[in-house]
């Protein structure tokens, strides 16, 4: 043990002075019940055990209630400690703890209260932990938060780390993950930042001084890396040369590996089945469970790649939920090769649009059964089963919700709104449909037209719908964003044509009506038309510079357009709002000798941004980018901030099954959005 950690001796009087707002409020003396739980473990760095730690435990503020200190020990020589306390009365209640081994040393790990554990071990590696998966809950020794968010934080803190035992989480250190990615060693050379302050190789001012906030330097090593997990491109290379001079946990990254973008904890997730190829886009239920659609069979049989007909469901943790994936042959509720399309309406149904994607080679080649198969929207509850005809074994009839009157076909962008009207955007026919109250019964084409009687839909693509209730479109292949007011007029005067509008893919209101356009100036979707459907040139599927005219447009209420080009835009796809108002941009490709990235970019009146104009960009130049990242169209965030993105193609296009695998997963780095998503995003 170093003479450092022998000096780490607390007096347990020392308090922590905070805001009345974040009082922690303490429950009276009790005497112990022989019922009561305890929860122990050690406090250590590395093997070696901190003596003399006043470790405290605290139930999680939720809902508005305070924090509460539900007990304390001090650590004995060993690093060991146990704390009996009086349990919380909530299920779902969030537990932390924190270590005090001296006044710079602050080392912290959180647990769900639910999940039995009655011991821990809290060192370097719990502590980035949880200031990442609580990043948007934790305030200095404070964390509090509302539900489902703040209890689901706590739940994808455990793909980081073993609660138990302190090492790497077996999500971190296997496939998907583990060498195939970066995350695992990211996680590591992190918690080195930590063990070397620790470990008394530095007096800690250099950790402080290169992870302060505005000037402002932290006092202890778990707000260092709170202010590192909120503000994760500062000082990235000046950080990771800092972490090398300890590297206690392996393995981690070293002077020959690429220096990060920024310090951002990015892990992916597989089903269990393998049957994930092609995720499009992912909504989240009010539970902030994570509904995936699926373009295509997996298999490597490249006749029998067509559109897949399973829904697959993930709980916030990142685990697949019991009986995931739903539908199959049987109980598929109409679904077939589903592109873009997904939402979930106000009563927690997932709606799905089947666009009909199938690799080059796929077995179908009948037209007209193609036809029938991608000209409905599917409907299933939250336990997964349809509620929309599914199509038997031997077609026809076929399923799905489907009638002449809404003249359905290849659907992409689909959205529900406040009072339960579903919104579709039909690639295949160049039209918009309404099913009012979500029934099929009363739908409502429309397909409007210019002062000349040109279309003003050719190719939509990506829907949203604003505070105002109206519901805008994406067009890709003329260039507008149109907005339907609710019985599907089209005022002209607010279209919004040609540039700096370019091949527009996703769009996202803000909670203050402004729309954020992907424009991705590239991207072509092959609806089926016959007109030029190669939805990539060969030179855009492999560019290494941003793609011309690829930007992040918003349209402002007074109709003014800007569009921006930085934080890491290349092409872009898919768009969404966080908590914040802040801009989350995902790119179907990036420079093909590199790595893909995230964008992220300020918002209109953001708080992420005092001073600051909207637009600006927030991430790097590349973006937040991930060696887990490959061709991304759905980026999604839910109500723990956990910024969710699915891999959709390949880097490398085989167009026999070019469908990607993966869901990743960027832990705490957004503003929380409530769920499900109805309209503008809301704070939780």
């Amino acid at each position: 043990m170093s003479m450092a950690i022998s000096r780490f001796v607390r007096s347990v009087t020392m308090g922590v002075l905070l805001p009345l707002s974040l009082l922690l409020f303490s429950l009276p003396a009790y005497s112990a019940s022989p019922e009561w739980p305890q929860i122990g473990g050690r406090v250590v760095t590395g093997l070696s055990g901190l003596a003399n730690s006043q470790v405290t435990l605290y139930q999680a503020g939720m809902a508005g209630a305070p924090v509460v200190e539900l007990g304390s020990a001090l650590s004995r020589p060993n690093g060991t400690f146990r704390i009996t306390y009086q349990p919380p009365v909530e299920d779902n209640a969030v537990l932390y703890l924190i270590a005090d081994v001296s006044p710079e040393i602050k080392l912290a790990t959180v647990l769900q209260a639910r999940s039995g554990i009655r011991n821990v071990v809290i060192n370097e590696r719990s502590t980035v932990a949880t200031a990442f998966a609580m990043a948007q809950f934790i305030d200095g020794d404070v964390i509090s938060g509302s539900d489902p968010g703040l209890p689901n934080a706590a739940a994808m803190a455990k793909n980081l780390v073993d609660i138990v035992n302190g090492r790497a989480s077996t999500v971190l250190k296997n496939s998907p993950n583990g060498t195939e990615t970066s995350a695992w060693a990211d996680f590591n050379t992190l918690a080195n930042m930590l063990a070397r302050c620790v470990n008394g190789l530095s007096d800690c001012a250099a950790l402080f001084a290169l992870s302060a906030v505005d000037n402002v330097q932290p006092t202890n090593t778990l707000q260092a890396m709170q202010n590192i997990a909120h503000y994760p491109a500062n000082n990235v290379a000046e950080l990771l040369a800092y972490a090398q001079v300890y590297p206690l946990y392996q393995p981690s990254l070293t002077s020959q590996d690429r220096s990060p973008d920024a310090w951002t904890l990015a892990i992916r997730f597989v089903d269990r089945r393998n049957g994930l190829d092609g995720p499009g886009l992912i909504a989240f239920d009010s539970a902030g469970n994570a509904w995936v659609n699926n373009n295509y069979i997996n298999t490597p049989n490249p006749r029998w790649v067509c559109g897949d007909n399973h829904l697959f469901a993930f709980g916030p943790d990142g685990a697949e939920l019991p009986g995931s994936p739903f539908g199959g042959r049987r109980l598929n509720g109409g679904l077939f090769g589903a592109g873009f399309g997904i939402t979930v309406d106000r009563n927690n149904d997932i709606w799905v649009g089947n666009f009909g994607f199938t690799g080059k080679q796929c077995i179908i080649n009948d037209t007209e059964e193609l036809i029938n198969l991608e000209s409905s929207v599917s409907q299933f509850n939250v336990a997964g089963q349809p509620i929309s005809p599914s199509t038997p074994p031997q077609t026809p009839p076929y399923g799905g919700w489907r009638s002449d009157d809404a003249n359905i076909l290849k659907p992409q962008g689909i959205m529900s709104d406040s009072n339960g009207d579903i919104w579709t955007a039909n690639c295949g026919n160049s039209t918009v449909t309404k099913l009012p109250g979500g029934s099929i019964d009363g739908a409502t084409n429309y397909a409007p037209v210019d002062g000349n009687g040109d279309p003003l839909l050719v190719r939509p693509f990506g829907v949203t719908i604003g505070p105002d209730h109206r519901v805008w479109v994406a067009s890709n292949n003329n260039a507008a964003i149109v907005p339907f007011n609710q019985d599907g007029s089209v005022d002209l005067n607010d279209v919004v044509m040609d540039e700096p509008i370019n091949r527009p893919m996703g769009v996202a209101s803000d909670a203050n009506g402004n729309i954020w356009v992907a424009n991705s100036g590239a991207v072509r979707p092959p609806c089926g038309t016959g007109e030029n459907d190669t939805m990539l040139s060969d030179d855009d599927a492999v560019a290494e510079s941003p793609i011309d005219g690829a930007s992040a447009a918003v349209i402002l209420p007074n109709g003014d357009v800007h569009a921006f080009t930085g934080g890491g835009i290349f092409m872009p796809w898919g768009i969404a709002i966080d908590g914040n108002n802040d801009v989350w941009v995902a790119n179907f490709a990036g420079p093909h000798s590199g790595l893909v990235g995230l964008a992220h970019l300020c918002g209109v009146d953001s708080p992420s941004c005092p001073g600051g104009a909207f637009g600006d960009p927030l991430a790097p130049e590349k973006g937040y980018t991930s060696d887990g990242l490959q061709r991304v169209t759905g980026v999604s965030i839910d109500p723990s901030g956990n910024v969710w993105a699915v891999n959709n193609w390949l880097r490398d296009i085989n167009l026999d099954n070019p469908g990607g695998h993966q869901i990743v997963v960027f832990v705490g780095l957004a503003a929380p959005v409530k769920t499900p998503l109805i309209g503008s995003p809301r704070q939780p």
